[in-house]
């Protein structure tokens, strides 16, 4: 009987221990807070678990740790673009869509206010996370009454990867005797992203300090696309400069003892491309 009190105390304490340690991460240090109108239904987050070669390592366990006091929390079965950082093995992944559990958040019809609850999921690795959301749930008649007056901005998003389209980054595409001279730096592509998502006057606006080098971040470019930007809704032309880093990472055998590369973008491909030029 002891052993078995021992036992449930010992549980108790590695699970909240479990919890807490993702405090850091300001999972629930800090709720995350997002906003949507009422009557609709809205995917707070993702959760998705893949191999290194893109195959799925299973799902994670999801639990509503708090359900929330005025709507509803689904747990729904969808395919989605993964968001790996580009210093993730699967970042490749985030080119093609995979299956993934989306945690969904529909208020009561007539709610209108914050509202919030908590999610804690069990990836199949074993790791654990926990997020705390408090959501703004806003009347979008209000709303609109409130700024009916107030001249809108024109809203822009900048050019995107299109994954459906990708550049040609990676190891692969490392020039092989710049990899063996140990060749590496950082060049800036200019190009301009056309509205319909072809690309046009492609050059080098900063060099990498090599030739070959220069040359693979000219051709990553060749035959890709790019999701193009728009301006209150309607995709435009816009010329933007990419960064493209060649770095010297590992060795690899079929080099005879040369070094091999990897290409990446700066920032990382996930996220919104440098904001068109005025």
């Amino acid at each position: 009987m002891r052993f078995g009190i021992i036992l449930a105390v010992c549980l108790l304490v590695v699970l909240g221990n479990s919890l807490a340690a993702t405090q850091p991460n300001g999972d629930l240090a800090s709720p995350t807070q997002q906003t949507m109108e009422a009557g609709t239904s809205q995917p707070v987050w993702f959760l998705y678990a893949l191999n290194s070669d893109c195959t799925s390592a299973g799902s994670p366990i999801v639990q509503i740790v708090r359900a929330a006091s005025h709507g509803s929390v689904d747990i729904k079965n969808v395919d989605h673009f993964t968001e790996y950082p580009s210093t993730n093995e699967r970042y490749e992944c985030n080119r093609i869509k995979s299956p993934s559990l989306a945690v969904i958040y529909s208020p009561e019809p007539s709610f209108v206010g914050i509202d919030s609850f908590m999610v804690r999921s069990v990836f199949p690795s074993g790791d654990m996370r926990a997020k705390y959301f408090k959501i703004t749930v806003a009347d979008p008649q209000t709303k609109s009454s409130e700024h009916a007056d107030v001249q809108p901005k024109p809203a822009h998003t900048s050019p995107r990867m299109d994954p459906e389209h990708p550049l040609k980054i990676g190891a692969e595409y490392y020039p092989l005797e710049s990899r063996r001279a140990r060749e590496q730096g950082r060049c800036v592509v200019q190009v301009t992203v056309l509205s319909d998502g072809r690309l046009r006057d492609v050059e080098i606006e900063q060099s990498s300090g090599y030739r070959r080098l220069d040359q693979a971040c000219l051709e990553a470019f060749a035959g890709a696309q790019l999701i193009p930007a728009t301006e209150n809704g309607a995709p435009i032309d816009a010329t933007i400069s990419v960064p493209v880093v060649w770095r010297v990472t590992q060795v690899r055998p079929e080099d005879a003892g040369s070094l091999s590369g990897d290409m990446g973008l700066s920032p990382p491909a996930e996220i919104a491309m440098p904001p068109p030029r005025p």
